[in-house]
């Protein structure tokens, strides 16, 4: 499931950097949205040159 695995490394980004900055509801909602989206960009864009055999 990737989005799944996007969501635990967005929660785990934030539990462990939480003791050094707050973070807004707003802030939170936002890496929720963006995060999945610059991942699969990444995972095309390493597909179209070569460094991936497929593009997920």
């Amino acid at each position: 499931a990737p989005i799944l695995d996007q969501l635990d490394f967005i929660l785990g980004a934030a539990l462990l950097s939480y003791p050094f900055w707050n973070f807004t509801p707003f802030i939170v909602l936002l890496a929720v949205l963006i995060t999945p989206l610059i991942h699969f960009a990444a995972n095309v864009i390493a597909y179209m040159v070569g460094l991936k055999d497929k593009y997920w």
